[in-house]
């Protein structure tokens, strides 16, 4: 019995690491893809910044006592506790709500956490909410999906704007100068949403 456990567990180690690589060779090869797209090829494209291109808007929290369980007011986004899950381009649900919102984000607006140890964490915001001090609402008019990738992908960027701290805290500033360069509008069509409200993330174009 002892030597067919060995044999199985030795099985299972191999199949183990083999996954790991696996998956280890697939973000490697994800992450090529996204580099090559975020890369400016030629003139048509337009070197410009999250702040000029986008409205942030920072959270503020309203009073503790406005807080409610029960629906009353408007959902509240403090942070990846609100993140409807692990996948940066979910919907961020409504379990939490106030009674006196100070700070609004929209239905579809980036939902990017700048304070502490979640910092550069994101999610999709599901429905028009208050947003707290621990995140931001980013918002483009015109290429909404492409920001979303592309600050999806420079999270490990974005954090390190405000780790120089005990507690890490990324600025409006900081924020507004990030680099954001957009294609021209036929390789910005490799990245799309649906308009329905039940998209969750952008998906390469067939």
């Amino acid at each position: 019995i002892v030597a067919i456990l060995d044999e199985v567990f030795s099985a299972i180690a191999t199949a183990v690491a083999n996954a790991e690589k696996s998956l280890t060779s697939a973000r490697e090869l994800i992450e090529s893809y996204l580099s090559d797209i975020f890369t400016p090829q030629g003139d048509s494209w337009v070197e410009t910044t999250i702040g000029e291109e986008c409205q942030i808007s920072m959270g503020q929290s309203p009073p503790g006592s406005s807080y409610n369980s029960d629906g009353d007011g408007v959902p509240l986004i403090n942070g990846p506790v609100e993140f409807g899950g692990s996948d940066p381009f979910s919907r961020t649900v409504a379990t939490k709500f106030t009674t006196a919102p100070k700070r609004m984000c929209k239905e579809g607006d980036l939902i990017l956490c700048v304070r502490g140890s979640t910092t550069g964490r994101m999610n999709i915001a599901g429905q028009d909410a208050c947003i707290g001090r621990g995140v931001a609402a980013i918002r483009s008019d015109r290429s909404q999906a492409w920001v979303n990738v592309y600050v999806g992908f420079n999270r490990k960027a974005i954090y390190a704007l405000g780790s120089g701290a005990t507690f890490p805290n990324v600025t409006t500033r900081d924020l507004a100068a990030f680099p954001l360069p957009l294609p021209p509008e036929e390789k910005a069509g490799l990245l799309r949403t649906s308009s329905s409200p039940s998209s969750t993330r952008p998906s390469p174009a067939s």
